[in-house]
């Protein structure tokens, strides 16, 4: 018997059945087939083996060529028909690169150079298409030309009658049945069983079945090289269709990648996969990042090969594989690179042009756009390791190129922590998009995910329900000891950020959602550790850890806090390690964060707690109970009569949840437009709540009330901007703060009463808005810096002598000449942010022979004269109405000998009087209420 050669499990061959013309052979009793076995996954025995009987047969062993059999697929090939022939290497020979077959027409002596258009397993495919009827004939295998993976090539020539493959082109109009060829035989598909036996079957689905019961346990993709005696065919037969999907970062370690702009290229892809995987955790889809930010930041460890990458992907379970990169050598925007339309990877290849469309889409929306955003199929498969290894295992591999880094424009937004953000964040929305089944199954309730409560529904029930279930464990003389719970939480914690049982449900809720964690999984679990925050045992109150710890018994009390906010963190991070192996979201203040082993060990199960973070076996049952209690209690107090209740109508997602006081409504990070919004009272305060919206294309809208909408939908319009305010009784006694989410910029700064709020004229779309209503006097909730971006303030425009009127111009700039000695003679002054606030802007000029003008003029109409020759010699501008409350108006003049004057404001005098000295140039600005001048206020008038 021959030296055992070993069989990939997942890829196996078998010949069956007597010689045919298509593949003469010689048989080998007892021989066994050799395959690549370097990418079996992790568990499988790689040393199991398939012992080849008599009825088996194949080519002649490998001569120093390296090849071990070149096989046509059909005998007859008919018109519009591709022939595809394997050429398969040994392992022990080397790793196949590439193969070019030169076949030969055994009649007229023409030949074909064919090249290989994918490699796999060691074997290569090269196709040859029927697709012209002067071709015909009998054709038959010449030579094979290979290239190694290490650089070097040699060549097969198949030699005698018996080894030579052969097929026919048949006359056009003639198939198979017609040339009933009776040598042929029908196929006979095998698989390998669990014991290594080849068990032969006449359909490929039920030799898939044997291989799926052999792979069951090794969770693997299957595929089976299958032959008969006359065909050879490949088959896909059992894939993988859930699991996570892999993250790869590219380059690491000592290489930065390319280079461009002062960035690195690996420093750019690993933001990128944090974002992106941040995005995933928080929509509760599971997703493997190949390396470790060890291993990628360690500038003296070479990059991870490729290979090392899929493999590791591979053996993770994952699904599929996106890879990270930005892009260099000139041009701009996104590229996505897929495989291409091959015979064996046909669904991968339609998957990657499905994927690969929603990722430039998306791309697109959040500002990659450019020349080069573009699907790019690969036709050189070899070429990208990420494409080819992925594609062995019978997965997808995709590479995204987010931008060229030597590009200035796009090096901007690689700058930019938003813009990487929303990168990440739109690739995720992609891979959500695609592989729906890696969201997390859990078998119990999730620790992880969004809430199924509010924040002031669960702040009210845990403030109504904490008192009656609370009792002080301390003696009168503890500095714990507190007569209710309302005074214990202020006595305790006050100093520590918190003093009142609802504002410490509101940390629980932040810090909890800050890292994904389920706010009423950590209310239930501070519950159920406290007893309803009673302590008593080893842990003291003032530690602020509500969790336990570090408190192993035994007197050890565990981890202490600086505050409130803190312990919860370090809670919810604690949480979130026994839920998940995903990356925390904010700096680890847990300091036993780093004993979870393995990470993700509860499964993202409340009840798998049990038995991992406590002993008690009901541990789990405990706080399941105690998060349905939560829930059932913050629906009852979901609405509260005192906070104002509001609701977007978002781009894609129509009408969100009705959120309260100062909560978010609508979402950032996805580059949606805020459409329109609707604003409540409370129930328990009579009078009006009143708003508008500046919406794109349409401007300021009138007021609306208690309820109704302000903005639009159906009309793809996006708010710019609003304004809130109650009516005057109301106003007596509260504020009404509000703030919003802008394209570019972000949060704005906090507006209140009827300010507004957002951009005009800027063309930024408005993304989320949060309300706010607090008593008369309080402090905003925020900072009010930049609550609102106009375009422009105050336009205005010059009639100037010989040139007659100007274009108009804004904020400071200069309208008119200097050193021209050419006249102003009449003013246009309008405002530019025209409905953000109530109220005009007022001019008056002093005319030559007329002096000053004996009506004030405003928003836009004419001061002085026209076509008149008739000098301005002086201007007073003021504000009226809402806006003189909110900004000062400076001006200032070009005077005739005299030259620039001094900054005057609101209505003072300005330029000269009784000098017959003509204005030439002006300034207009308006600046916030009390602000400085932009510049000296001193001679801003001569007079005779």
């Amino acid at each position: 018997m021959a030296t055992p050669k070993h069989i990939n499990r997942r890829a196996f061959l078998a010949l069956s059945g007597a010689a045919a013309a298509s593949v003469p052979t010689t048989a080998l009793a007892d021989e066994e087939v050799p395959l690549n076995d370097e990418t079996v996954a992790e568990g499988t025995d790689v040393d199991e083996t398939v012992e080849v009987t008599d009825d088996v047969t194949e080519s002649p062993a490998a001569d120093e060529s390296g090849v071990g059999l070149i096989v046509a697929e059909l005998a007859q090939v008919e018109l519009g028909e591709t022939q595809n022939i394997a050429v398969l290497g040994e392992d022990s020979f080397g790793t196949l690169a590439s193969v070019v077959v030169t076949v030969g027409e055994t009649s007229t002596g023409q030949e074909r150079d064919l090249p290989s258009t994918l490699v796999a397993e060691n074997a290569a495919l090269v196709p040859f298409a029927y697709d012209d009827a002067v071709l015909g004939g009998e054709w038959r295998v010449e030579t094979a030309q290979v290239r190694w993976e290490d650089g070097s090539e040699t060549a097969y020539v198949p030699q005698g009658d018996g080894v030579v493959p052969t097929f026919a082109f048949l006359t056009a109009g003639v198939s198979r049945d017609e040339q009933n060829d009776s040598s042929a035989e029908d196929p006979a598909y095998v698989a390998q069983d669990a014991d290594g036996n080849v068990v032969k079957s006449d359909t490929i689905e039920e030799a898939a079945q044997v291989a799926e019961e052999t792979a069951a346990s090794e969770d693997a993709t299957m595929t089976a090289a299958v032959f008969s005696a006359s065909a050879v065919r490949v088959e896909r037969i059992a894939s993988r269709t859930s699991g996570p999907v892999a993250l790869d970062p590219g380059h690491g370690g000592t290489d930065s990648g390319a280079t461009g702009n002062g960035l690195r290229e690996c420093d750019l892809n690993w933001k990128i996969v944090q974002y992106c995987a941040a995005e995933l955790q928080a929509k509760g889809y599971d997703y493997y990042i190949t390396v470790t930010e060890a291993e990628f930041k360690d500038e003296k460890r070479a990059a991870l090969s490729r290979k090392e990458r899929i493999d590791r992907a591979w053996n993770a379970g994952c699904q599929a594989v996106v890879s990270f990169h930005i892009n260099s050598g000139g041009g701009t925007g996104a590229l996505v690179i897929v495989p291409t339309n091959s015979t064996l990877y046909k669904d991968v290849y339609q998957d990657g042009q499905a994927f690969g469309n929603s990722v430039l889409t998306k791309l697109q929306a959040v500002g990659m756009t450019g020349a080069n955003n573009r699907l790019l199929s690969s036709s050189d498969y070899d070429g990208y390791g990420i494409l080819l290894y992925s594609g062995q295992y019978g997965i997808l591999g995709v590479i995204i190129e987010h931008g060229f880094i030597d590009n200035a424009s796009d090096a901007a937004k690689f700058k930019s922590e938003t813009a990487l953000k929303n990168m990440g964040v739109a690739d995720a929305q992609a891979i959500m998009g695609k592989w729906p089944t890696s969201k997390k199954q859990t078998s119990g309730t999730p620790i992880m995910g969004s809430s199924s409560t509010n924040r002031e529904g669960m702040a009210r029930w845990f403030a109504a329900t904490c008192p009656s279930n609370w009792s002080c464990r301390f003696s009168s003389s503890s500095p714990y000891y507190a007569k209710d719970a309302e005074s214990f939480i202020k006595k305790v914690y006050a100093s520590k950020g918190v003093s009142s049982l609802k504002a410490f449900a509101y940390a629980v809720w932040d810090q909890a959602t800050s890292e994904g964690v389920r706010p009423e999984v950590l209310l239930a679990q501070v519950i159920v550790e406290t007893g309803w925050l009673k302590f008593g045992g080893d842990v003291q109150p003032d530690q602020c850890n509500f969790g336990g710890l570090g408190a192993t018994g035994n007197g050890v009390r565990g981890e202490s806090f600086s505050t409130v906010a803190t312990g919860l963190l370090a809670q919810s991070q604690h949480l979130k390690g026994y839920a998940t192996s995903a990356k925390l979201n904010n700096t680890c203040v847990d300091s036993r964060y780093k004993y979870i082993n393995p990470l993700g060990k509860a499964n993202n199960s409340v009840e798998g707690l049990a038995g991992t973070w406590a002993a008690d076996k009901e541990y789990g049952t405990k706080l399941v109970k105690q998060i349905s209690a939560i829930i059932s209690g913050a629906g009852q107090y979901g609405t509260d009569t005192s906070v104002f209740r509001y609701q977007a109508h978002q781009q894609s997602h129509g009408w969100e949840s009705v959120v309260s006081n100062g909560e978010q409504a609508g979402y950032t990070g996805q580059s949606k437009r805020l459409e329109a919004f609707k604003i409540w009272l409370p129930s328990s305060l009579s009078g009006a709540v009143s708003y508008a919206a500046h919406v794109q294309d349409v401007g300021w809208q009138p007021y609306v009330s208690n309820g109704a909408q302000a903005g639009s939908t159906g009309q793809q319009r996006a708010v710019q901007a609003i304004k809130v305010k109650l009516d005057d009784k109301l106003a007596k006694s509260y504020d009404v703060w509000y703030q919003v989410h802008c394209q570019s910029y972000g949060w704005t700064g906090w507006a209140k009463n009827g300010a507004p709020c957002g951009t005009q004229g800027l063309s930024k779309r408005a993304e989320a808005v949060r309300v706010k209503l607090v008593a008369k006097g309080s402090a905003a909730p925020g900072s009010t810096a930049n609550a609102f971006r106009p375009g422009h303030l105050v336009s205005y425009q010059t009639h100037v002598q010989d040139f007659g009127w100007q274009s108009a111009v804004y904020d400071g700039a200069v309208a008119g000449t200097t050193g021209q000695s050419r006249r102003l003679e009449g003013l246009k002054v309008s405002l530019a942010a025209s409905g953000a606030f109530s109220g005009s802007i007022q001019y008056q000029t002093h005319v030559q022979s007329y002096g000053w003008e004996s009506a004030w003029k405003k928003d836009g109409e004419l001061s002085g004269t026209a076509a008149q020759s008739k000098r301005l010699e002086a201007v007073r501008i003021k504000l009226t109405g809402e806006i003189a409350n909110v900004y000062d108006v400076y001006y200032r003049t070009h005077r005739q000998t005299f030259g620039w004057s001094g900054w005057a404001k609101n209505g003072q005098d300005c330029g000269t009087s009784g000098l017959s000295k003509r204005l030439e140039a002006l300034e207009v600005r308006l600046v916030p209420k009390g602000g400085a001048a932009p510049g000296s206020t001193s001679d801003r008038m001569r007079t005779a």
